[in-house]
C-alpha cells in the first residue's frame, strides 16, 4: 500500500541514513532544502544518506512522493508517517524523522522504529501558541508537550536545525539524550550571484517570506518606517511572498515618510532573481524571540548571502559573524540604521559577499556535521 519507494545506492561498508519528512504540503523553502540537500549528500564519503519526502500532492522531485489517498487527512497522515518509518527503518542505522506535531501515534510507534532520530525545526510548544493566539493554540501546544515527551523519550537522538532548539528539546522532554545541529544550507552550484542592477541615487531593499508569520517581525520594520529619518531618503522596499490581510491593510492606511512599500506577491523565479538584482540588502526576521529563540539557522539568509545580498536581522546566525562588512545586527529596526547600511552595501561587490558566506553556510558541511555525530556514536549505547 505504501507503494515502491526509490533510494540512493547503499554500501554495506557506509553509514546508512535516512532522512524522512512527511507533511501536507512542502512549502517552497521545504522544497530546496531538501533539494539542497539531495543533491549535497551525493557527494558524501562514508555514508549512504537518502532523502525521501511524502505530501499529497505530486511533484516531479526526485526525493518527493505522493501520500496514498486512503492516508490523506491531519491523523492519517500521522499514521503513515510512521507506516513509512517502521517499513523503511531495517534498511538503515538511522532514520531522521522530522517531528510530527501533537501526534499520538508517537505513543505506539517509538517504542517501534528503535534507530529513530527526532529533528526540529522549532520551540514546537511555543510556536503552536504563536500560530494560534487563544484557547486552541494552548491547547495543541498542552497536547504537543505530551505526545512529544513519548517521541524524544525513545529517539536514539535529538536534532535541532540550531543547537539552542535542540538543547532546548533534550531539557524539556529527554535530559540524558545526545543532541547535535542539523542547520539549513545551500547548494552553490544552484544559486549564481546576482547581476548588478542597483541604482546609485535610491535604496531597494527586499523582504522575503513564503506565508508571513508573526515571527517574521516585519510590524516592526513598519513600526520603524512609520517614524521620519533624519534625511529625506526614500527607501524602497520590495516584499516577495503572502502576506496577511491586516499587514497589507495597515501598509495601504499609512504614510510612511521615508519609504514606499510594494508587495509582489508570489512570482515565478525569472521575475524574483529580477528584482533582487535591484535589491542593495535583503531584511531576515525581526521577531524570532516570539518563539522563544535567540539564535536562526534560515534559509532565505542563507540564499540571500548566496546570491551575493547583503543581511540586515534582527537576530544572530548560528553560521555568521555577530557584525561584518555584509552583515548587520540590530535588536530593533531603525529608519536611519537602514538608510545608512542601505548607502555602506552599495559599496560592497556582489561576489565578496558571495564568496566570504559560501563556506559558512554550504549545505553539505551540515550534513557532514550530521555524519560525524552518528559515526562517532554510532554504538548500541547513543
Amino acid at each position: 500500500m505504501l507503494g515502491p519507494i526509490n533510494t540512493q545506492s547503499i554500501s554495506p561498508m557506509n553509514l546508512r541514513v535516512l532522512h524522512l519528512t512527511v507533511a501536507r504540503e512542502l512549502n517552497s523553502g521545504q522544497i530546496k532544502q531538501l533539494h539542497y540537500e539531495y543533491e549535497s549528500a551525493k557527494a558524501l564519503q562514508g555514508c549512504a544518506w537518502s532523502t525521501i519526502a511524502y505530501q499529497d500532492e505530486k511533484t516531479l522531485q526526485p526525493f518527493a512522493h505522493t501520500i496514498p489517498l486512503i492516508f490523506r487527512g491531519q491523523f492519517r497522515r500521522k499514521l503513515f508517517s510512521w507506516l513509512v518509518a517502521l517499513r523503511l527503518s531495517k534498511n538503515y542505522d538511522y532514520i531522521l524523522m522530522r517531528h510530527i506535531t501533537f501526534d499520538p501515534f508517537s505513543i505506539i510507534f517509538s517504542p517501534l522504529v528503535a534507530n529513530r532520530c527526532s529533528v526540529h525545526h522549532a520551540k514546537e510548544v511555543e510556536e503552536l501558541r504563536l500560530v494560534k493566539n487563544d484557547f486552541r493554540g494552548i491547547l495543541a501546544s498542552w497536547t504537543e508537550a505530551i505526545f512529544a515527551r513519548f517521541s524524544a523519550s525513545f529517539a536514539k537522538a535529538i536534532f535541532g536545525v540550531t543547537l539552542e532548539i535542540a538543547e532546548y528539546q533534550r531539557f524539556k522532554y529527554s535530559p540524558q539524550k545526545p543532541i547535535c545541529r542539523y542547520s539549513n544550507g545551500i547548494l552553490s552550484s544552484k544559486i549564481p550571484v546576482l547581476e548588478d542592477r542597483r541604482s546609485l541615487d535610491s535604496i531597494n531593499i527586499a523582504f522575503i517570506c513564503s506565508f508571513y508569520s508573526a515571527w517574521h517581525g516585519l510590524d516592526r520594520i513598519l513600526e520603524a518606517c512609520l517614524v521620519a529619518a533624519d534625511s529625506s531618503e526614500i527607501l524602497t522596499i520590495n516584499l516577495i511572498g503572502s502576506l496577511s490581510v491586516e499587514l497589507a491593510s495597515f501598509i495601504s492606511a499609512n504614510n510612511f515618510p521615508n519609504a514606499e512599500f510594494i508587495i509582489h506577491g508570489h512570482m515565478n523565479q525569472i521575475k524574483y532573481t529580477s528584482i533582487l538584482e535591484t535589491c542593495d540588502y535583503g531584511i531576515a526576521s525581526f521577531a524570532l524571540h516570539r518563539q522563544n529563540l535567540t539564535e536562526g539557522s534560515t534559509l532565505k539568509v542563507r540564499e540571500m548571502l548566496a546570491f551575493g545580498l547583503p543581511v540586515y536581522s534582527g537576530h544572530e546566525d548560528i553560521a555568521l559573524p555577530v557584525n561584518s562588512n555584509h552583515v548587520l545586527i540590530s535588536q530593533k529596526p531603525s529608519i536611519n540604521e537602514m538608510i545608512e547600511f542601505g548607502w555602506h552595501c552599495k559599496t560592497i561587490d556582489r561576489q565578496e559577499v558571495r564568496s566570504r558566506s559560501i563556506p559558512l553556510i554550504d549545505k553539505l558541511a551540515s550534513i557532514n556535521e550530521v555524519v560525524s555525530f552518528l559515526m562517532k556514536t554510532n554504538t548500541p549505547s547513543l
